[in-house]
Protein backbone atom coordinates (compact mmCIF):
# COMPACT_ATOMS: atom_id res chain seq x y z
CA UNK A 1 0.00 0.00 0.00
CA UNK A 2 1.50 3.43 -1.08
CA UNK A 3 0.59 5.93 1.49
CA UNK A 4 -1.07 8.93 0.37
CA UNK A 5 0.28 12.42 1.14
CA UNK A 6 -1.84 14.76 2.96
CA UNK A 7 -0.13 17.78 0.55
CA UNK A 8 0.06 16.87 -3.33
CA UNK A 9 3.10 16.35 -4.95
CA UNK A 10 2.96 19.48 -6.97
CA UNK A 11 2.61 21.83 -3.68
CA UNK A 12 5.74 19.66 -2.81
CA UNK A 13 9.12 21.77 -3.14
CA UNK A 14 12.00 19.86 -4.73
CA UNK A 15 14.72 18.45 -2.62
CA UNK A 16 18.27 17.76 -3.80
CA UNK A 17 19.30 15.09 -2.39
CA UNK A 18 23.47 13.77 -1.85
CA UNK A 19 24.82 11.07 -0.35
CA UNK A 20 27.83 13.52 -0.32
CA UNK A 21 28.32 16.23 3.45
CA UNK A 22 28.79 19.56 2.87
CA UNK A 23 31.99 21.36 3.46
CA UNK A 24 31.84 21.79 7.13
CA UNK A 25 34.42 24.61 6.99
CA UNK A 26 32.14 27.93 6.51
CA UNK A 27 30.49 26.24 10.29
CA UNK A 28 33.48 25.53 11.81
CA UNK A 29 35.41 28.55 10.86
CA UNK A 30 32.52 31.09 11.97
CA UNK A 31 32.05 29.59 14.88
CA UNK A 32 35.39 29.53 16.29
CA UNK A 33 36.12 33.01 14.66
CA UNK A 34 33.30 34.97 15.96
CA UNK A 35 33.75 33.45 19.85
CA UNK A 36 37.46 34.17 19.32
CA UNK A 37 36.58 37.82 18.10
CA UNK A 38 34.34 38.26 21.52
CA UNK A 39 37.00 36.76 23.28
CA UNK A 40 39.53 38.82 22.05
CA UNK A 41 37.19 42.04 22.79
CA UNK A 42 36.06 40.97 25.87
CA UNK A 43 40.27 40.72 27.18
CA UNK A 44 40.54 43.74 26.15
CA UNK A 45 37.63 45.42 27.93
CA UNK A 46 38.56 43.92 31.19
CA UNK A 47 41.82 45.77 31.14
CA UNK A 48 40.95 48.10 34.10
CA UNK A 49 41.47 46.85 37.37
CA UNK A 50 38.90 49.28 38.45
CA UNK A 51 36.28 46.81 37.05
CA UNK A 52 34.79 48.60 34.47
CA UNK A 53 34.95 47.76 31.20
CA UNK A 54 36.68 49.97 28.32
CA UNK A 55 34.87 48.55 25.22
CA UNK A 56 31.48 47.00 26.84
CA UNK A 57 32.13 43.68 26.57
CA UNK A 58 31.71 41.21 29.48
CA UNK A 59 32.53 37.15 29.95
CA UNK A 60 28.96 36.75 29.63
CA UNK A 61 28.59 36.80 25.52
CA UNK A 62 31.57 34.99 25.42
CA UNK A 63 30.83 31.82 27.29
CA UNK A 64 27.21 31.27 25.75
CA UNK A 65 29.29 31.58 22.64
CA UNK A 66 31.92 29.33 23.67
CA UNK A 67 29.22 26.49 24.90
CA UNK A 68 26.75 26.88 21.55
CA UNK A 69 28.49 27.62 18.54
CA UNK A 70 32.34 27.92 19.19
CA UNK A 71 31.67 24.53 21.25
CA UNK A 72 28.84 22.06 19.92
CA UNK A 73 28.91 23.51 16.55
CA UNK A 74 32.58 22.97 16.24
CA UNK A 75 32.42 19.52 17.10
CA UNK A 76 29.57 18.84 14.93
CA UNK A 77 31.85 20.35 12.08
CA UNK A 78 34.85 18.44 13.12
CA UNK A 79 32.94 14.93 13.04
CA UNK A 80 31.31 15.82 9.59
CA UNK A 81 35.24 16.56 8.60
CA UNK A 82 36.80 13.53 9.73
CA UNK A 83 33.67 11.66 8.31
CA UNK A 84 34.66 13.26 5.24
CA UNK A 85 38.21 12.04 5.42
CA UNK A 86 39.65 15.36 6.37
CA UNK A 87 42.27 15.21 9.02
CA UNK A 88 43.31 18.42 9.52
CA UNK A 89 39.90 20.56 10.08
CA UNK A 90 38.65 17.53 11.29
CA UNK A 91 40.70 17.16 14.26
CA UNK A 92 41.10 21.00 14.58
CA UNK A 93 37.41 21.55 14.76
CA UNK A 94 36.91 19.07 17.40
CA UNK A 95 40.02 20.09 19.51
CA UNK A 96 38.53 23.64 19.23
CA UNK A 97 35.42 23.06 19.78
CA UNK A 98 36.59 21.16 23.19
CA UNK A 99 38.80 23.47 24.36
CA UNK A 100 36.09 26.55 24.11
CA UNK A 101 33.75 24.09 26.31
CA UNK A 102 36.83 23.40 28.79
CA UNK A 103 37.74 26.88 29.13
CA UNK A 104 34.21 27.60 30.22
CA UNK A 105 34.37 24.84 32.73
CA UNK A 106 37.45 26.24 33.65
CA UNK A 107 36.89 29.97 33.76
CA UNK A 108 33.41 29.57 35.13
CA UNK A 109 34.48 28.58 38.47
CA UNK A 110 32.86 24.94 37.72
CA UNK A 111 36.51 23.46 38.56
CA UNK A 112 36.58 22.42 42.22
CA UNK A 113 39.24 21.04 44.64
CA UNK A 114 43.04 21.96 43.94
CA UNK A 115 42.15 23.72 40.59
CA UNK A 116 40.24 26.97 42.61
CA UNK A 117 40.45 29.61 44.57
CA UNK A 118 38.14 31.00 47.54
CA UNK A 119 36.03 32.91 44.39
CA UNK A 120 35.93 29.81 42.73
CA UNK A 121 37.86 31.06 39.87
CA UNK A 122 40.97 29.02 38.97
CA UNK A 123 44.06 30.29 39.74
CA UNK A 124 46.30 32.37 37.77
CA UNK A 125 49.15 29.09 36.81
CA UNK A 126 46.41 27.11 36.44
CA UNK A 127 44.72 29.47 33.76
CA UNK A 128 48.34 29.72 32.30
CA UNK A 129 48.98 25.77 32.10
CA UNK A 130 46.04 25.58 30.15
CA UNK A 131 46.91 27.85 27.66
CA UNK A 132 50.43 26.67 27.38
CA UNK A 133 49.02 22.83 26.38
CA UNK A 134 46.84 24.89 24.22
CA UNK A 135 49.75 26.54 22.51
CA UNK A 136 51.66 23.35 21.51
CA UNK A 137 48.56 22.06 20.50
CA UNK A 138 48.16 25.19 17.66
CA UNK A 139 51.45 24.70 17.52
CA UNK A 140 51.23 21.12 15.66
CA UNK A 141 48.80 22.44 13.21
CA UNK A 142 50.61 26.00 12.43
CA UNK A 143 53.40 23.98 10.99
CA UNK A 144 50.97 22.18 8.64
CA UNK A 145 48.83 25.37 7.86
CA UNK A 146 50.45 25.87 4.85
CA UNK A 147 49.26 23.12 2.62
CA UNK A 148 45.94 24.71 3.44
CA UNK A 149 46.28 28.47 2.32
CA UNK A 150 47.78 31.27 3.63
CA UNK A 151 44.41 32.69 5.43
CA UNK A 152 44.58 29.06 7.04
CA UNK A 153 48.00 29.66 8.33
CA UNK A 154 47.45 33.27 9.49
CA UNK A 155 44.77 31.78 11.97
CA UNK A 156 46.90 29.25 13.19
CA UNK A 157 50.10 31.09 13.54
CA UNK A 158 48.29 34.38 15.06
CA UNK A 159 46.50 31.66 16.94
CA UNK A 160 50.00 29.93 18.89
CA UNK A 161 51.03 33.82 19.42
CA UNK A 162 47.34 34.35 21.29
CA UNK A 163 48.04 31.60 23.55
CA UNK A 164 51.29 32.20 24.33
CA UNK A 165 50.48 35.92 25.47
CA UNK A 166 48.16 34.57 27.40
CA UNK A 167 49.62 31.98 28.95
CA UNK A 168 52.53 34.89 30.18
CA UNK A 169 49.68 37.23 30.80
CA UNK A 170 47.99 34.57 33.34
CA UNK A 171 50.76 32.92 34.38
CA UNK A 172 54.49 34.87 34.62
CA UNK A 173 52.24 37.90 35.89
CA UNK A 174 49.32 37.19 38.00
CA UNK A 175 50.92 33.82 38.66
CA UNK A 176 53.33 35.79 40.36
CA UNK A 177 51.07 37.75 42.32
CA UNK A 178 51.94 41.09 39.95
CA UNK A 179 49.56 42.36 37.85
CA UNK A 180 49.39 43.05 34.02
CA UNK A 181 49.47 46.64 32.69
CA UNK A 182 46.30 47.66 30.72
CA UNK A 183 48.30 48.11 27.33
CA UNK A 184 49.54 44.76 27.39
CA UNK A 185 46.15 43.28 28.46
CA UNK A 186 45.02 45.45 25.20
CA UNK A 187 47.80 44.28 23.01
CA UNK A 188 46.50 40.45 23.95
CA UNK A 189 42.89 40.76 23.35
CA UNK A 190 43.43 42.72 19.90
CA UNK A 191 45.09 40.08 19.00
CA UNK A 192 42.90 37.23 20.15
CA UNK A 193 40.32 39.49 17.90
CA UNK A 194 42.58 39.52 14.88
CA UNK A 195 42.81 36.45 15.05
CA UNK A 196 39.15 35.46 14.85
CA UNK A 197 38.66 38.17 11.68
CA UNK A 198 41.24 35.95 10.16
CA UNK A 199 39.16 32.94 10.43
CA UNK A 200 36.04 34.87 9.87
CA UNK A 201 37.41 35.70 6.51
CA UNK A 202 38.51 32.40 5.46
CA UNK A 203 34.98 31.23 6.50
CA UNK A 204 33.10 34.19 4.23
CA UNK A 205 35.95 33.01 1.20
CA UNK A 206 34.82 29.70 1.46
CA UNK A 207 31.30 30.44 1.43
CA UNK A 208 31.55 32.53 -1.62
CA UNK A 209 33.52 30.50 -3.11
CA UNK A 210 30.81 27.60 -2.96
CA UNK A 211 28.14 30.02 -4.23
CA UNK A 212 29.80 31.40 -7.40
CA UNK A 213 31.33 28.01 -9.05
CA UNK A 214 34.37 27.13 -7.00
CA UNK A 215 35.96 30.72 -8.10
CA UNK A 216 37.78 32.54 -5.25
CA UNK A 217 35.41 35.74 -5.17
CA UNK A 218 37.14 36.16 -1.98
CA UNK A 219 41.14 35.50 -2.04
CA UNK A 220 41.87 32.95 1.52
Amino acid sequence: MVDSPSVPDYYRPKVEESAQWANPAVLGLMGFGTTTILAGMAVASNATSNGMSLYGVTNAPVYAMAIFFGGIAQLIAGIIALRKGEIFPGTAFIGYGAFWLAFVTLLGGLSIGPYAINTGAPAGWDVAWFFVVWAMFTFSFAINSHKHGIGIAVVFWTLTLAFILLAIDFGILLGQGGTVSTGLWQATGFEIVFTGLAAWFVATGVLASAHYGGKKVIPY
